[in-house]
């Protein structure tokens, strides 16, 4: 068993562990390790409470962001913008096959709504 790499490891965390309280006793300057254990528990604690912060942050932008993007989604379909650009994509290949300039093509339909309305 003493040969298992989990035991390797368990001790290696153990080491682990050690050090940092070391490291923490002599940033601190304290003698006693409860006080250096009760303080790494409240800096923990106010981390998980902005944490919590954030994530509520995060999720609203998230939300305000998805409903902006159902908003503008609903708007292009709507307006349906791409029909329109290909029907006038498609109207100018037709007067150039024809020769017709655009011009000429205006005043022929002014023409022809003239004579309808007569």
């Amino acid at each position: 068993l003493k040969s298992h790499p989990a035991h390797e490891t368990m001790e290696m965390e153990q080491l682990n562990i050690l050090n940092d309280l070391v490291g923490l006793m002599q940033e601190s300057n304290s003698k006693s390790v409860s006080n250096i254990v009760m303080s790494e528990k409240q800096d923990n604690q106010i981390g998980t409470m902005f944490s919590w912060f954030d994530t509520l942050k995060i999720l609203i932008l998230s939300i305000i962001g998805f409903i902006i993007f159902i908003v503008c989604l609903r708007i292009l379909i709507i307006c349906d913008p791409f029909t329109r650009i290909m029907e006038k994509i498609r109207q100018a290949r037709r007067l150039r096959r024809y020769g017709i300039n655009m011009e000429e093509a205006h005043e022929l339909t002014s023409m022809i709504q003239i004579q309808a309305l007569n």
